[in-house]
């Protein structure tokens, strides 16, 4: 059916004036529900076709309804996709997985025409992944006008307003000119043209006088004038709607309960099951000439038709039959009804889900088919990720009418169904379908935990906390957890399992704080097991002590900054865990020789042989750490290895990117960057944000090694230090949850910081003197950032580190007022935290350049030669900041002195470190120095 556009002059000239303007603009247009958001956008596309602005090569680049996001592809994958098919680079690039968002950006500023991107509507923005995704984009576009739809925010709802906020504020950083436009209802006399034109559209006579009132009582509210013109057209007579009428919007809803034509009942069941294709709307309502009612319904002005065909209602028409039928008890239908209506539903999407699942095992049978070819390759993941998504939104619909039916008949199957998904770490469907235990499909339903019983109800609230910590919710999983343990601590049983995933949880916080409590709680548990298991010798428990020795020498690792001997206790707690495991699967390979529950004891071999490589690799990073790398390597690949087998490629790319830290920390940058590809190029899940998060963060610190090896202000280094920054951006993006907790933010934000600054002094040396000051400016805010999480986090590493990096910073810009504030910071920690020679070296260095500049030249050479060994002994070779750097940082300075007195603080430099044996390479180079100057 034809859009019908009523001119908006003042909204539509607000958008053409951003159209003709030069630079990158931002609009966020603000409505009610129904008041025609959807509809002016459409008319914004249309009149870019009009000829003043084909001749400014306006491109209508993306048209995006959220609506078809739901029911699609992983996050990530539809907006590579969708940028790509839009800018007609599908072809060039076969898998998105492989692209950056940053890359994509550039591939689409190649076009020098100005991009119009529409996006429909702003609060089904939610996922924040979505959002990182787009803005990474936004910020590297060119030439481009990006316009956003979306409600105003009313109420107290804090949440919605801290959303709403927050993307205002992104949206500033794009546009500080930034518009936001509210549009409103139709006034009399558009109200009265919306009516005319629609009731001629609808092939229905409505006479002057009840179009006047139509436009009166509806407020010129445009989905209402719809609602009635479709009423009209069905027969309804006109003074039924509008005749001694308090509340038009109440009367014209309660119609489709009063009147129950099967096209009013399919409205009803479509505003709680959705979305429908023909086949299951057929099969809910189980009437005759389903295909024809369904194609009138989809003529239905508040019906929405999906890419894939099928319907949703308007969400605003929605909310109306929500609020004023099933929320009103005495017009919502018989609980009959209902229950016929979930019980089909049920069915319909059950089924659904089962063929979903068929799907899928043929497309992997395929993919592993030997001889595929890339591209069919790259096609069929990509359907794999299409299928995969659809069958998520399709499980998500069963659980939540099975539950709606009888929760406690579904909670086995929704139990097993948990335990399932878990097993592939799919741990952000997991909590959409624990929040499914919170939404009942009927209004003014209790939740369904409350008809749990007191052991599903804990079994619930288990679920509940350790779905939170899996999606990083981990303040509110303790807090869950520690409630639980004060309710249920008497049963010994339960309380272990609390205390195991509590000091999990606190594990994953990174905070100091929680990571000796967890230590304590994983002890604790550790205790009570080793008890079960003297006491019953039942082998269960030996993949239990080996879990628990696991997650403790882990949290030892976390420890490497605070405690003198972590790493030891690491080491000897992945021991223990190993020899548990390898006398459990020893246990279990006799088991299986016996031939009896083979299928199930296979499972369990492969459980333990997850948690050996899991191990393994803890172990292998250890040993790395403490410069052991022969045994470090082998211990890595042995994981590899054995998670090949178990097809665990999330796992594979986690000790990829160990091996790769290693080998960059070796100098080896060459063969980390291969194995960081490596890491990137295997299949992720949508919910690998960590993961996928440290691969770039790793890559991108592994390409400004690179960048410093080759150069910074060469082509190669500057070609590496650019991608070294996009790489570090790329793992903010990735993670795209909340990151409050991502123990290596601190650390991402100041790497990025670094590249910034660095680029930064490139950019305006090489004469864009804008673009280096800003890059500069973005230098500082990361720093901040870094500091700000370092303090909070208390992560003693990057908090010195960025310290470090505002004395540079200001130094770069021979501002030395404050070097000695920030030296005396980082000198606080010098003794507590030896392990951070190379930063206390550096800011020795730092505060010497600064008394350098001032022509203090005594006390400069005495940071100096406090500095160089510090330096020398944590980063001996080449690199960034590595003594190789440093050293011709300060033979430059000895160039600005004259011959002798450079000689002089040679020599006294030299006398200073004769002292110590681990200093003769210093020593001989100043010896060659010396030399050097002499034969001049």
């Amino acid at each position: 059916m034809k859009t019908i556009f009523i001119n908006r002059s003042n909204e539509l000239n607000a958008i053409q004036k951003l159209l003709i303007s030069a630079e990158k603009k931002v609009m966020i247009l603000l409505g009610d529900g129904g008041i025609g958001k959807t509809r002016f956008l459409q008319e914004v596309r249309t009149i870019t076709g009009n000829k003043e602005f084909k001749k400014l090569g306006i491109n209508t680049l993306i048209w995006w309804d959220f609506d078809e996001y739901i029911q699609k592809d992983r996050p990530d994958t539809y907006i590579k996709n969708k940028f790509l098919e839009a800018a007609g680079l599908m072809e060039k690039v076969p898998d998105p997985h492989n692209i950056t968002y940053v890359e994509i950006a550039k591939r689409i500023n190649a076009s020098p025409k100005r991009k119009l991107l529409l996006f429909d509507t702003l609060e089904k923005l939610s996922d924040p992944r979505i959002k990182s995704g787009l803005f990474e984009i936004f910020s590297e576009l060119n030439n481009s006008v990006l316009v956003f739809a979306g409600r105003p925010v009313k109420g107290n709802d804090g949440k919605k307003k801290a959303e709403f906020d927050d993307f205002v504020q992104k949206a500033q950083q794009i546009d500080p000119a930034l518009e936001i436009v509210t549009i409103r209802e139709f006034d009399r006399k558009s109200a009265l043209e919306y009516v005319a034109q629609k009731a001629k559209q609808r092939r229905v006579f409505i006479s002057s006088s009840d179009k006047a009132k139509l436009a009166e009582l509806s407020h010129g509210v445009p989905i209402l004038l719809d609602l009635a013109t479709d009423y009209l057209a069905n027969n309804i007579r006109i003074q039924n709607l509008i005749d001694k009428v308090s509340n038009f919007e109440i009367r014209l809803v309660e119609q489709i309960n009063k009147l129950k034509t099967p096209l009013d009942l399919a409205v009803l069941v479509l505003s709680v099951i959705n979305p429908l294709d023909e086949a299951s709307f057929a099969k809910l309502l189980d009437i005759k000439n389903a295909e024809t009612l369904f194609q009138k319904l989809r003529t239905l002005s508040f019906v929405k038709v999906l890419p894939d065909g099928q319907v949703i209602l308007h969400d605003k028409m929605e909310d109306l039959i929500i609020k004023h039928i099933w929320s009103n008890n005495n017009y919502r239908p018989s609980i009959e009804f209902e229950e016929q209506v979930l019980r089909k539903a049920f069915e319909i999407f059950k089924q659904r889900d089962q063929e979903l699942t068929v799907e899928r095992r043929r497309l992997k049978k395929k993919i592993k088919a030997k001889n595929i070819l890339p591209a069919e390759s790259a096609y069929l993941n990509r359907e794999l990720d299409r299928v995969t998504t659809i069958r998520e939104v399709v499980t998500q619909k069963w659980v939540r009418y099975g539950m709606a039916l009888d929760v406690q008949s579904s909670w086995s199957e929704y139990t097993r169904l948990i335990r399932d998904v878990r097993t592939g770490k799919k741990y952000e469907f997991i909590q959409k379908l624990v929040d499914e235990i919170n939404n009942p499909v009927f209004p003014n339903r209790e939740p369904y935990w409350k008809n749990l019983n007191p052991d599903q109800y804990y079994e619930y609230r288990f679920i509940n906390a350790r779905s939170k910590k899996d999606t990083g919710d981990l303040d509110n999983a303790i807090r869950e957890l520690e409630e639980m343990l004060s309710e249920y601590g008497g049963d010994s049983g339960k309380r272990n399992n609390i205390l195991n995933l509590l000091a999990s949880a606190q594990t994953q916080t990174g905070l100091l704080e929680h990571l000796s409590h967890a230590i304590q709680n994983h002890i604790e548990c550790l205790q009570t097991v080793k008890s079960n298991y003297e006491k019953s010798r039942d082998e269960k428990y030996l993949l239990d002590i080996a879990n628990i020795e696991n997650q403790i020498g882990y949290t030892y690792r976390l420890l490497e900054d605070d405690e003198a001997n972590a790493y030891d206790q690491s080491i000897a707690h992945y021991l223990r865990g190993r020899e548990a495991a390898l006398e459990y699967k020893e246990y279990l390979d006799k088991k299986l020789k016996l031939k009896t529950h083979i299928e199930k004891t296979k499972r369990e071999i492969n459980t333990t042989k997850r948690i050996l490589a899991s191990i393994n690799n803890g172990l292998g990073y250890v040993r790395g750490l403490q410069g052991l790398y022969d045994d470090a390597y082998y211990q890595i690949n042995d994981a590899i290895s054995i998670w090949r087998q178990t097809g665990d490629s999330r796992d594979i790319a986690r000790a990829k990117t160990s091996e790769a830290i290693l080998k960059r920390d070796e100098g080896r940058f060459e063969e980390a960057a291969r194995l960081l590809n490596e890491a990137l190029e295997l299949p992720h899940a949508k919910d690998d944000h960590l993961i996928l998060c440290r691969v770039y963060h790793h890559k991108g610190w592994n390409e400004w090694e690179l960048a410093a090896k080759a150069g910074f202000e060469t082509r190669a280094g500057l070609d590496f230090l650019e991608r070294a920054y996009s790489s570090l951006r790329d793992s903010i993006s990735a993670l795209g949850v909340d990151a409050k907790y991502v123990r290596e933010l601190s650390g991402i934000y100041h790497n990025i910081s670094e590249m910034a600054w660095k680029l930064g002094q490139i950019y305006k040396k090489n004469g864009s003197q804008k673009v280096g000051k800003k890059m500069m400016n973005v230098a500082r805010e990361y720093n901040h950032k870094a500091l700000e999480l370092s303090k909070a986090s208390g992560n003693k590493r990057y908090l010195i580190d960025a310290l470090v990096g505002e004395a540079q910073y200001d130094l770069d810009l021979r501002k030395l007022d404050k070097i000695d504030h920030y030296f005396n910071q980082v000198k606080v920690f010098e003794k507590q935290y030896p392990q951070f020679g190379l930063f206390y070296g550096r800011m020795y260095r730092l505060r010497g350049d600064a008394l350098f500049l001032k022509k203090e030249y005594d006390k400069a050479f005495e940071m100096y030669s406090k500095a160089y060994p510090l330096i020398y002994q944590r980063k001996s070779g080449e690199g960034s900041y590595g003594f190789m750097e440093e050293q011709k940082i300060l033979e430059e300075k000895m160039r600005k002195l004259s011959s002798e007195l450079a000689r002089h603080y040679y020599e006294y430099l030299r006398s200073t470190w004769a002292t110590s044996e681990q200093n003769n390479k210093l020593v001989s180079w100043c010896d060659n120095q010396i030399y050097r100057l002499r034969m001049a």
